[in-house]
């Protein structure tokens, strides 16, 4: 299957796209920035986007939106996550999930499984 862009017309709209893919976070972004893509090189940023469904790699050299939010419900970690959403208008193309500092890592937007 292709992946597909996610029409987003709103900060509400973004929150509910996220707490559909298992996020929650806190209401308002913590940054927006715009930035030009430059995904050459990026292989292993790509399939992170492949592994969530994103087209992100479709909007290279462009203009992009991305909205960071602090996620509140990572499996194990408190205070230290972020999601970022690239927004092509008011269309998600892409994201991550990020840890920051000691043990920080980057990962798709998946919601990871649990352990049971």
């Amino acid at each position: 299957m292709r992946p597909q862009a996610i029409p987003v017309f709103s900060y509400a709209a973004r929150r509910a796209w996220l707490e559909q893919q298992g996020w929650q976070t806190e209401e308002q972004p913590v940054r927006t920035l715009t930035v030009q893509l430059s995904l050459a090189g990026q292989e292993d940023y790509l399939a992170l986007q492949q592994e969530a469904g994103l087209p992100l790699a479709d909007y290279d050299g462009q203009t992009v939106t991305r909205c960071t939010y602090t996620v509140t419900n990572y499996p194990g970690r408190t205070g230290d996550v972020q999601v970022n959403l690239y927004l092509c208008g008011d269309v998600i193309v892409g994201g991550d999930i990020m840890a920051l500092g000691e043990n920080g890592f980057q990962a798709s937007l998946l919601y990871p499984a649990e352990n049971t």
